[in-house]
């Protein structure tokens, strides 16, 4: 395992990581609103009934569309963050452990 390339690609990946995590929290604060929007514009009934006419509305839909397309793609990224880490942990405790300083040498 090279470390300063496992090290390098988590370094290019933390920015798409960021922008990733901010469309994902963004995606779950426009659902609300949208939600909000179509609340006011639902024709008058019971919160049941306005509920579920917001919920036949394609603009509703396809902001529910956008945030679980988002959360996948957070989803996604964290986890290939979190497998980057452990190889990292694990490279240095073989480290720690002396498994591959005499690799090294030899």
């Amino acid at each position: 395992m090279d470390l300063d390339k496992k090290l390098e690609d988590a370094r290019k990946r933390s920015v798409n990581y960021g922008r990733l995590r901010g469309l994902k929290d963004t995606a779950d604060d426009y659902l609300k609103g949208v939600y909000a929007l179509l609340y006011d514009d639902a024709p008058e009934g019971t919160v049941a009934e306005k509920d579920a006419w917001i919920r036949r509305q394609p603009k509703y839909k396809d902001a529910i569309v956008d945030k679980q397309n988002r959360y996948a793609e957070w989803t996604a990224a964290e986890i290939h963050m979190k497998i980057l880490f452990a190889e990292l942990d694990l490279y240095r405790s073989n480290l720690a452990h002396g498994k591959d300083i005499d690799k090294a040498h030899t």
